[in-house]
């Protein structure tokens, strides 16, 4: 019963956001962006700050993204 309500509840969230679709189609690309230029600011400053980052494996992509 609990799953069927939720499984209602997102797909009546979703069409909603769909009915919406500059503003559906903007967060994505936001979403994508935003990552893209995280990931190209990791790249650039990567092997730099690798000290502070023995939580994240060493990674400073990982330790931007958990922001």
């Amino acid at each position: 019963m609990f799953l069927r309500q939720l499984g209602a509840f997102i797909k009546r969230d979703f069409l909603i956001e769909l009915s919406y679709e500059l503003h559906f189609v903007l967060l994505w690309l936001n979403i994508f962006g935003s990552i893209a230029i995280i990931y190209f600011v990791a790249k650039l400053f990567g092997g730099k700050v690798s000290l502070y980052l023995g939580e994240y494996g060493g990674q400073y992509f990982l330790s931007l993204l958990s922001v």
